[in-house]
């Protein structure tokens, strides 16, 4: 368990985790300065602590995180985020069914993740420049600006009715 001085900063501008840990935030943080953070092998105690953390993250423009085992609704909501990279290949039995993305800011996504048949997804991604996508989702939905589009899974087939939605969203 990290120390609660680690959720109270008024300096800390970066803060990077490669630890195994499961991170219960505290309803009460306050990291005004920061500006990256990214949590790899870190385990979140609740769906509501990674919203916690973010909301509490006024200024935050990168955010990585790349385990999502015990949360069912991710939720990521911040109007200055300008990188998201989210990663995980864990199976439908951990696996995240409700995503919220609301980052009117965002330039870059990494979105990695398996993504379950039933999966429901609410994104406002409509400043993304740059998209890599390890699946094929509700996300063509929210990046026609896109101008550069990496799609990356050895499951991913890309047929017709994905050409075709492709052709249809580039001429919005």
């Amino acid at each position: 368990m990290p120390p609660a001085d680690l959720f109270t900063s008024s300096t800390l501008v970066v803060l990077k985790l490669d630890i195994t840990l499961e991170l219960n935030v505290p309803t009460r943080v306050c990291l005004p300065s920061l500006k990256v953070l990214h949590l790899k092998h870190v385990a979140y105690a609740a769906d509501d602590s990674l919203e916690r953390l973010i909301a509490s993250c006024p200024v935050l423009e990168d955010f990585e995180s790349c385990n999502w085992d015990k949360i069912r609704k991710l939720t990521i909501s911040s109007r200055t985020l300008k990188r998201l990279t989210i990663i995980n290949f864990i199976g439908d039995d951990v696996c995240v069914f409700d995503t919220v993305i609301n980052a009117p800011s965002l330039v870059y996504l990494r979105y990695l993740h398996h993504v379950p048949n039933g999966c429901s997804l609410t994104a406002n991604l409509y400043s993304v420049v740059e998209a890599t996508i390890g699946s094929l989702t509700e996300f063509f939905k929210g990046i026609s600006n896109v101008r550069s589009l990496h799609l990356v899974n050895d499951a991913v087939e890309l047929n017709l009715l994905t050409f075709s939605l492709l052709y249809f969203l580039a001429l919005e």
